[in-house]
């Protein structure tokens, strides 16, 4: 059960993430958008997420969202990898979650599991 927003607004602003942060007792989860460990890390240094949610395909594959989650447990945060793209992404953010001390949850797409997922 997931209790927090998921990029409630865009993520291309740290001080709007960061002030949203200050500003409610709602986990802030951000974001599958960023596209590096770099944006990650400004978001984690200015304390703009409680959650981290990299999507592993758009950060740049299985070694870079380990940075990323190695960041997360050094501030620390935890990571919570996205899916949305299908199943190899799913099995290659299980693995990433495996590896990762700080591995809150892992998302996956509700419609796809009785759809194609289930062939894989």
């Amino acid at each position: 059960m997931w209790f927090g927003w998921e990029d409630i607004i865009q993520p291309d602003s740290v001080d709007d993430l960061a002030r949203l942060v200050r500003e409610t007792r709602v986990p802030q989860c951000v974001s599958e958008r960023l596209f590096t460990r770099f944006a990650f890390r400004e978001v984690l240094e200015r304390r703009a997420a409680h959650i981290v949610m990299p999507d592993l395909i758009w950060t740049g594959g299985i070694t870079e969202t380990a940075k990323i989650a190695a960041l997360c447990g050094h501030l620390p945060s935890p990571v919570a990898p996205h899916d949305c793209t299908g199943p190899i992404n799913l099995i290659a953010c299980l693995h990433a979650c495996a590896a990762a001390p700080n591995a809150m949850v892992m998302e996956i797409v509700r419609g796809f599991v009785r759809g194609y997922y289930a062939d894989l």
